[in-house]
């Protein structure tokens, strides 16, 4: 995402790569995925009950959305790798003969366990996009249904299609829409928050539930870069 984003892509195109799904249940997957920030695996998991739409008229609050890939550290174990050509790791010592074919080299890796965790925040009901979320949840059923029952490899290669069938540039991005990915769609919320709302690093890790270990995703984010700078010159960007 480093090198594939570097401001937000406005409202103008995503409103233009969300029209393009064929069906509302891709719209509103397009715009769950930028609305919440989440990652694919947690967009999944959402179910009806999480998207509350009477809290507040002026936004819709997601509740208790689950958060993945967040570990704690409980120990510590050797490792070893190869600093050389292949980069192999071992989490056994090698043999001598391995030792004689790599440049290893032994470190201390960690034994982590999965935390369970979740994250509640707000999505203004004035957003572009906030309409497809609110219209497909309207369409699920039961509280407890799944949103969008859809495997991630299925979601990647609709998605793709989407973006193959609009066929433009992105804004402020290094690659084109037939090769956008489901995180792309992380990248530009964060972005968003920055550069619409002004979000800091605070408002960055209350908002994704980012930990101090990614103090340097809030930081990335936050910062406005040339085109915030630009903006705040009073230059239209």
């Amino acid at each position: 995402m480093k090198k594939d984003v570097h401001g937000f892509c406005g409202w103008e195109f995503l409103l233009e790569l969300v029209e393009a799904a064929p069906t509302a249940f891709m719209q509103g997957l397009m715009a769950a995925l930028f609305g919440t920030g989440g990652r694919i695996s947690e967009v999944l998991a959402l179910c009806k009950w999480n998207i509350d739409t009477a809290l507040h008229p002026d936004v819709v609050v997601i509740k208790q959305m689950p958060l993945h890939k967040r570990f704690e550290k409980v120990g510590e174990v050797a490792k070893w790798k190869c600093k050389d050509h292949c980069m192999k790791r071992w989490d056994k010592k090698p043999t001598p003969e391995v030792f004689a074919e790599h440049n290893i080299k032994k470190y201390k890796g960690w034994v982590t366990k999965p935390i369970i965790d979740q994250r509640t925040f707000p999505i203004r009901i004035s957003e572009p996009l906030t309409k497809y979320l609110v219209s497909w949840c309207q369409e699920v059923k039961g509280p407890l249904d799944v949103l969008f029952p859809i495997k991630r490899s299925a979601a990647f290669v609709r998605i793709r299609n989407i973006g193959e069938e609009l066929d433009q540039d992105i804004p402020f991005c290094d690659i084109r829409s037939p090769l956008v990915y489901l995180h792309w769609f992380r990248a530009e919320r964060a972005c968003q928050l920055a550069f619409d709302y002004g979000f800091d690093r605070e408002d960055m890790n209350e908002f994704f539930q980012w930990k101090e270990r990614r103090q340097s995703m809030a930081e990335r984010y936050a910062s406005l870069g040339w085109i915030g700078l630009a903006r705040k010159m009073g230059v239209q960007v």
